[in-house]
């Protein structure tokens, strides 16, 4: 739906750890260099995704996933959940039976539930079961330089996020104030993670707010908002994001403004939608969470097979 996921996939992979966290920090702390010379240029560019497939660790999951992006690694990712269950079912990784194969993905966030529908061999569309999603702060307040007196929405989607109205920063959502809203959302993440904490209540190594989401109405009468996601450094969400959109319906069902089994359709930049809808409400370790279920597809660009130098003095990439 706009952003790039570059799947990886090798037999020989050996990533060690009890847990996906685990190897996700094993695969951050040993095994960087592949992040760098696969999603940095020359064979890659910095706003685009990665995903490493690995066995899983749970036995209820089919496969496990570690998300990557061009400043470092996410607990989980919808986009690029929704290419990997279209990749292994194209590629024939994982088998296909019409019209509702299911398949579990083991995540640093927790287990995912997918579903691709299927009509005369062609994958319509894919959905995806997230993991409990929550408020986790309402209506904190930052001052910024250069912004003034902000309000913004802590809630967890699979990642923690920053969420803030692009009114309150005086500028709309348009690609040419890109630079603009970069910048301001990495100040807005900076001062959020200085100023509050934050801690995952079912995963201790969840603990740091990784993007910003900055939402305004849409002008797409068939959406109910539009947003710019800014994540590592500097990057955007060419997507509406998933986990994004999941981390504002929480905060929007815990304000009342949505329901149980209500639909909300997110913008990106491009005009690419996804559509959320909250499944189910439960209690999660004491926050009133609910389990979204985003709806998108995914469309294959490439098979590639790339070649690593070791003479060669940028065979780690490089970014810029």
């Amino acid at each position: 739906m706009g952003e790039p996921t570059r799947l990886i996939y090798n037999h020989n992979f050996h990533v060690p750890g009890k847990s996906m966290i685990e190897k996700k920090v094993y695969f951050e702390e040993n095994l960087d260099f592949l992040r760098c010379s696969l999603i940095h240029e020359p064979r890659g560019h910095r706003d685009m995704f990665g995903a490493i497939l690995l066995p899983p660790v749970s036995p209820e999951a089919d496969i496990g996933v570690i998300f990557m992006d061009g400043g470092g690694y996410l607990n989980m990712c919808i986009h690029s959940s929704i290419g990997v269950i279209k990749s292994i079912l194209e590629v024939g990784f994982y088998p296909t039976a019409e019209p509702r194969p299911t398949i579990t993905l083991d995540t640093p966030a927790g287990l995912i539930r997918a579903e691709a529908q299927i009509v005369d061999g062609e994958i319509k569309r894919i959905s995806i079961e997230n993991v409990p999603s929550f408020l986790y702060a309402a209506d904190c307040r930052l001052s910024l330089p250069g912004i003034g007196d902000i309000e913004i929405d802590i809630a967890f989607g699979g990642n923690f996020f920053a969420i803030v109205e692009a009114q309150q920063l005086g500028i709309p959502l348009k690609k040419e104030n890109l630079d603009q809203l970069i910048d301001w959302g990495l100040k807005i993440r900076e001062s959020a993670n200085r100023e509050f904490f934050v801690k995952h209540p079912g995963h201790k190594g969840i603990s740091h707010i990784d993007l910003v989401v900055i939402h305004a109405p849409s002008e797409n009468p068939s959406a109910h908002s539009r947003n710019v996601t800014v994540f590592g450094e500097g990057q955007v969400d060419r997507s509406p994001c998933g986990t994004g959109t999941c981390a504002r319906m929480a905060a929007l069902y815990h304000k009342g403004r949505i329901g149980i089994g209500e639909s909300f359709i997110n913008e990106s930049l491009l005009g690419s939608t996804f559509t959320g809808e909250l499944v189910q409400e439960l209690d999660y370790h004491g926050f009133r969470a609910v389990i979204p279920r985003i709806t998108g597809n995914a469309y294959l660009i490439g098979l590639n097979q790339w070649i690593m130098e070791q003479n060669d003095p940028l065979v780690n990439g490089f970014s810029f």
